[in-house]
């Protein structure tokens, strides 16, 4: 058995073989890195991660293999799943662990299955098997691949044909489910999915149907108490929100005309405002007529979405048949030379249909005036009727049974005090904090100017004119700004990508334009670094998760190693160079994540590795690493150090070390004689700071266990008095004295003896420390970004080195220089005589923010400290953004154009508003608080910033909107949080929650949104000061919202973190939906929505950019040069900027000409 294979793997394996597609055979040797089965196909990544994290048992459900997750709904979770004997792909839902304990949720549950089962149709997801394994109750069903209509609608309305045709196959559907008397009544474009291979479009989600003439003993109409509302507001009838069990096929035909009158318009037909206010207004008011928004939808289109809507259920169509009957008649419909359809008379906007005998032929004709226009939409749906395979010929009206009769219901007499009761009792159950919280007021309405630009547009793609383009594109980006934030933005934006750009000439994919040089050393913050005892070999490691091995020489690199998935913390070399190790940490640099703690040990030269991790045979969790002189491998774990031997058959330490008090081992180091070990770190107990231990290398082992296994060995000393965790442990070449650094103070000990020999205390944090390469001096490394050299007797300071930007990581020493790392992404080399840099490094900072300006002609990129600077898309020269650019300022805000930005001075903290269009900055006297602002962002005019202060400045996490100009302030409150114990823990806890950690503001500058330490999530609309959102991510993780940004009509906000990787939250809203989660090796850290709202592009501190449709599925991913730390679509859509950790931009070609 491969040592590296995890052993749960193998038994989840090779009891379930049908995991595996093909399935394994019952030899069948498998390979020793198990992602190499999710390479060749035979595992998905969905599976590989619950194997991983040991839950591989959950992927099997009876006679049913999970594939991977597609769906989730407020009852269960729908997987993509595998028959493991017939080979068949189904879909599987599963009822939610948490909801198993609600007796009323499984009933329902049961109810969908019988409901499910009565139903043979092929508009209709089929129920295929149902059972309960374990306590998981599942029903499995038809699988279907395609995309539902809500997803299909955020590209823009469907044709009218299209509409039609969809509202043609829900009609079958529905009649289907009318003669099986079952109500679905939820249905809307979500339950609606069009199948990618046919394109037919099927009901799917029978969750909330009723079954109207249930048989004895069956659960039904019971499950539903008075009070409750079942279905979605926006497609609810009337009559179903006043009372859901009166609910009958009518009211589908309702939600019916709501989905259609989406489809066509790309609205629903009373948006904005809360339940109770939407259910009202289904009630009482007259939707806008869909010919409002097109004006190219025909009257007798518009009738049947009028009577579908009609508040009297008695005045709508009443069975699906005779909707059948009325679209087939307008889809069959002769139409005249001069484009009028025969056979209608009469002005009526309603369609004439008797209601209490099937409808003939002709007494479905629309008593409208018909169309003299395009007919075009009348031929395409009979095509669509006449290829319909359920169709035989013309669609027979089916003798209707009676329709069950609703009680007396008038909207003008609604018993408004029960509606309000059920609507506040479903606002309890179903949104957090017992709230609900009203939308912002819906976008303008689509207006003349985009229907202009199109028709100049359309005439200009006749002949193409050079000439007329630049004018005509002109015209197009002064529309595309003045309509920000509305609906109509993303219509020019899809006009304007239409248009020649200045991006056509970036090169061709997968090719790229590189902007600006390298101005550091490695991509990101570097947090260790350590040199072979011969000095010709540097090895480093930070947040790109590579173990970087460098000539120490030259200072160039010779190799790398990229086995980690988050980023590095501890490094080691061997003292010939020939080995390396890197250790990956226990937080990165936001605190929030890197819980790999795994080693990796290599030797390139005999392809040797070493893996330590906390799987069940791994080794346990891993901090920190050395290399003794006969190249094994000291690891510092949790509460135990071990001696591995880098080759060894088998998987298991030689020695193992442990001693009462032992925490993590964040600081390794062994003697150069190789007689002596050393681990620091914390200690278990807080008010203990002990954890600096010395082990006896040189001593004989004990005996192992019965089970060959190292019997644990105590410490030869415990090296006392320190305050805080231990840094970093140095050993002094006489093998006597040993170094060790916490944040407060170096220290020298005799480490055979215990003995404190000197205690050193300097102005400022210590982060490491080492020897000089004589021997003589001791060297740390502090966070104000020097390299101290200090005498180890006196303690006095004797230089210090500058140079970096921010906190020295880590310093080592050996041949004759010094080596030190720091945030700022550089290693550098010291001459330790004279304190001075051996070939100085010009620090850079990642790009925090880009932006296209002037009409995609220049980009403007913020370094996170530097000078802002500009360029063109093709050109690989940065250039300063302005005359006057500050040399060294601090990126806090830009606005989506790129021609103001935000910038603080870190000397006073002190604000400017730069205006790169105008070339002038103007300073923020009147924002006090600039210089403790933690997240800020501005307002899309420049004129306003959105910002929370630091945590120490105000704990209750108050945002702020200030006038640059004026600086009045609007302060809006973080909602306290509700329950809890009331304790100062708890309360510190609450404090510390409030931490504000991304904020955004909506593209027509009305809404503001923040994050918080938490994850939770809150948005405010400005002139109300009304809470417009609210979510808090339950999920156990560690993950924070890094990011914050909208969509281009700022509906929808998308984030980068909060548990799913990547999440999009619709206003008015009290939760937010997964939008795509990413691999535990992949980090995103930026998210970008292009103008056209087509592609949502999200940059990875992996290397790549990931182009995702807004429904979240995979369009493409893009490899890039390094880490991305900011992306941007330009404006026509033709070309993304991702700025990259190493302070340079790669733009790319992501729409040809």
């Amino acid at each position: 058995m491969p040592p590296n294979l995890n052993q749960k793997w193998l038994a989840v394996l090779r009891a379930f073989p049908s995991l595996l597609s093909p399935p394994a055979e019952p030899n069948e040797r498998l390979p020793a890195d198990p992602f190499a089965l999710v390479s060749a196909g035979r595992l998905t990544r969905f599976q590989y991660d619950l194997l991983s994290s040991g839950q591989g048992k959950e992927l099997i459900l009876g006679n049913y293999v999970l594939v991977d997750q597609i769906g989730e709904g407020g009852m269960g979770v729908v997987y993509k799943a595998r028959h493991a004997k017939l080979g068949r792909t189904v879909a599987v839902k599963v009822i939610r662990a948490e909801r198993l304990k609600t007796k009323t949720a499984v009933r329902r549950f049961v109810r969908e299955v019988r409901a499910s089962a009565k139903l043979d149709h092929p508009l209709i997801v089929r129920a295929l098997d149902a059972d309960s394994v374990d306590g998981r109750h599942f029903l499995a069903m038809e699988y279907v691949d395609g995309c539902d209509l809500a997803t299909e609608l955020e590209r823009g309305p469907l044709s009218i044909a299209d509409a039609l045709a969809v509202a043609f196959q829900v009609a079958l559907a529905l009649q289907h489910l009318y003669e099986n008397g079952v109500v679905h009544r939820d249905l809307k474009p979500t339950n609606l999915i069009r199948d990618r291979k046919t394109q037919a479009v099927k009901v799917l989600d029978l969750g909330l149907s009723r079954i109207v003439n249930p048989e004895p003993g069956a659960e039904s109409a019971a499950l539903t108490q008075a009070g409750t509302i079942i279905g979605t507001p926006d497609y609810m009838a009337p009559e179903q929100g006043q009372d859901v069990r009166v609910a009958d096929t009518r009211s589908d035909l309702y939600s019916l005309g709501c989905t259609l009158y989406f489809l066509l318009t790309g609205r629903v037909p009373f948006p904005g405002g809360t339940t109770i206010e939407k259910i009202l207004r289904h009630c009482q008011d007259k939707p806008t007529p869909v010919t409002a928004f097109r004006s190219d939808i025909p009257p007798e289109v518009a009738a049947v979405v009028d009577r579908l809507m009609a508040r009297e259920p008695d005045d709508r169509f009443q069975t699906p048949a005779e909707l059948i009957s009325a679209l087939t008649v307008l889809g069959t419909m002769p139409v005249s030379p001069g484009g009028r359809a025969t056979g209608a008379t009469g002005s009526n906007p309603n369609l004439h249909l008797p209601t209490s005998t099937p409808p003939s032929d002709a007494a479905l004709v629309p008593t409208v005036a018909m169309t003299t226009g395009d007919s075009s939409w009348r031929v395409a749906l009979a095509e669509v009727i006449a290829r319909d395979s359920t169709l035989s010929g013309r669609h027979p009206v089916p003798e209707a049974r009676p329709a069950v009769r609703l009680r007396e219901y008038r909207s003008t007499a609604v018993a408004v005090g029960g509606l309000l009761a059920a609507v506040l009792l479903l606002a309890v159950a179903i949104v957090p904090w017992g709230r609900i919280f009203p939308a912002p007021a819906p976008p303008t309405e689509p207006g003349d100017e985009p229907r202009a630009l199109r028709d100049r547009i359309a005439k200009w793609l006749e002949t193409k004119d050079p000439a007329a383009a630049p004018a005509l594109r002109a015209d197009a980006q002064a529309a595309l700004r003045k309509a920000a934030g509305t609906a109509d933005a993303v219509t020019i934006a899809r006009y304007l990508k239409q248009l020649p750009s200045p991006l056509d000439k970036l090169p061709d994919p997968p090719g790229f334009q590189a902007i600006g040089s390298a101005r550091q050393r490695a991509f990101g913050p570097v947090n260790h670094l350590a040199v072979s005892a011969d000095g010709k070999t540097l090895v480093f490691g930070g947040w790109d998760r590579s173990i970087q091995v460098w000539d120490a020489e030259t200072m160039t690199p010779k190799s790398q190693v990229n086995l980690h998935l988050t980023t590095i913390n501890r490094v080691a070399v061997s003292a010939d160079g020939k080995r390396v190790a890197g250790v990956s940490g226990f937080q990165d640099r936001d605190r929030d994540e890197g819980f790999e703690r795994t080693l990796y040990a290599v030797d390139p030269g005999k392809d040797q590795t070493l893996k330590i991790d906390n799987t069940p045979t791994g080794g346990g969790w891993c901090l920190s690493a050395a290399f003794t002189p006969d190249n094994q491998v000291f690891a510092g774990q949790y509460e135990e150090a071990s001696l591995w031997t880098l080759g060894a058959k088998g998987h298991r330490p030689t020695r193992k070390f442990y001693a009462e008090g032992m925490n993590w081992c964040t600081a390794a180091a062994v003697s150069a004689d190789g007689k002596a070990a050393f681990t620091g770190g914390n200690a278990v107990n807080w008010q203990v700071h002990d954890h600096a231990l010395v082990w006896d290398l040189g001593a004989s082992p004990p005996p192992p266990d019965k089970n060959g296994y190292p019997t644990p060995e105590k410490p030869a000393q415990r090296l006392a008095g320190h305050h805080g965790p231990v840094l970093a442990m140095a050993p002094h070449p006489d093998n006597k004295r040993v170094l060790t650094v916490d944040h407060e103070a170096a220290r020298v000990f005799d480490y055979h003896s215990g003995k404190l020999l000197k205690e050193i205390r300097t102005q400022g944090v210590y982060y490491g420390g080492c020897w000089s390469p004589d021997g003589k001096q001791i060297v740390v490394a502090t966070g104000a970004g020097r390299v101290l050299w200090l005498d180890p007797v006196s303690g006095t300071e004797l230089r210090a080195g500058t140079g970096h930007l921010g906190r020295v990581t880590a310093v080592a020493a050996s041949g004759t220089h010094v080596f030190s790392s720091g945030e700022d992404g550089t290693v550098r080399k010291w001459d330790p005589a004279t304190g001075n840099e051996v070939q100085p490094v010009t620090p850079g900072y990642p790009v925090a923010r880009i932006a296209f300006a002037d009409e995609d002609r220049k980009l403007v990129v913020l370094p996170a400290r530097g000078t802002p600077a500009t360029a063109a898309p093709n050109d690989p020269d940065l250039s300063p953004a302005a005359n006057g650019s500050p040399a060294d300022g601090e990126a806090l805000a830009l606005v989506p154009d790129g021609t103001k930005a935000l910038l603080r001075s870190p000397d006073n903290g002190r604000a400017t508003l730069w205006d790169f269009s105008t070339a002038t900055a103007t300073s923020c006297d009147v924002w006090p608080e600039s210089a403790d602002a933690k997240a800020a962002a501005l307002a899309p005019d420049g004129k306003r910033v959105w910002y929370a202060v630091s945590k120490d400045k105000d704990p209750s996490g108050t945002l702020r909107w200030t006038d640059l100009e004026t600086g009045e302030t609007l302060k809006f409150a973080i909602p306290p949080e509700v329950g809890g114990e009331d304790t100062k823990a708890h309360r510190e806890k609450r404090i510390a929650a409030r931490e504000v950690t991304a904020v955004a503001v909506s593209p027509d500058g009305k809404v503001g949104v923040a994050a918080t330490r938490s994850r939770e999530v809150f948005g405010w609309e400005f002139a109300s000061n009304r809470l417009v959102l609210r979510h808090k991510d339950e999920a156990d993780h560690p993950g924070v919202v890094r990011q914050l940004g909208f969509g281009p009509v700022g509906r929808r906000v998308f984030g980068v973190g909060l548990g799913a990787d990547v999440w999009v939250a619709p206003l008015g809203s009290s939760r937010t939906d997964e939008f795509f989660h990413t691999a535990p090796s992949n980090t995103p850290r930026c998210v970008a929505v292009s103008a056209d709202d087509d592609l949502v592009a999200v940059g990875s501190w992996d290397g790549e950019v990931t182009l995702h449709s807004p429904a979240g599925a995979l369009k493409r991913t893009i490899k890039t040069p390094g880490p991305v730390t900011a992306v941007a679509f330009s404006s026509d859509g033709r070309g993304l900027a991702a700025g990259l950790a190493n302070g340079t931009v790669a733009v790319y070609k992501i729409l040809g000409p």
